[in-house]
């Protein structure tokens, strides 16, 4: 009989304690799993407000280059309504480019292999745009260049953020 109560009180005690071992691993894998959702959750916001923010700079700055190049290719000294138009265009875009260059530029920890290149990218072509303003002359092939970069460099940057390594352009691991 006493054979039996040691059996059961064992049995009892190994179920129990095994039960107690379970729910501890389980709660531990919940707490991790949590962590990492959160984790990836901020990385993927803040990843897509990146993008948002690059897309929208290159948007602006293609607007002046559009409106830059109209001016030099297409000005008529008797369209002054269709040049201001033009020059205030390209005044709001400035104000909109450094904007978002600032924006790009607080991001920086986030990524800071790629993000400090592409902030730099920026910060170039905001110069050359206000130098060719500034010289009434410029070459915007070499704007178009910046920002094929800028894109190139961007792309990098959204995958660090999420976490991801380009292998080579067009794959991750």
């Amino acid at each position: 009989m006493s054979e039996l109560i040691s059996t059961t009180f064992n049995y009892i005690i190994h179920s129990t304690l095994g039960a107690a071992i379970a729910l501890l691993i389980n709660k531990h894998l919940e707490n991790s799993k949590a962590k990492i959702t959160q984790k990836k959750q901020w990385e993927e916001c803040w990843a897509d407000r990146f993008i948002q923010i690059l897309i929208l700079y290159s948007s602006t700055i293609t607007n002046i280059l559009n409106a830059l190049d109209s001016l030099v290719n297409f000005y008529k000294p008797d369209e002054q309504d269709d040049i201001n138009k033009q020059i205030n265009s390209i005044k709001n875009n400035l104000y909109e480019a450094r904007r978002l260059e600032w924006e790009l530029s607080i991001m920086v920890n986030y990524a800071p292999k790629n993000l400090s290149k592409v902030h730099k990218i920026s910060n170039n072509i905001n110069l050359l745009i206000g130098n060719i303003i500034k010289n009434k002359y410029g070459d915007l092939e070499e704007l178009r260049k910046l920002q094929q970069e800028l894109h190139k460099y961007g792309r990098s940057a959204h995958a660090e953020i999420l976490g991801l390594k380009i292998k080579k352009m067009g794959s991750f691991d």
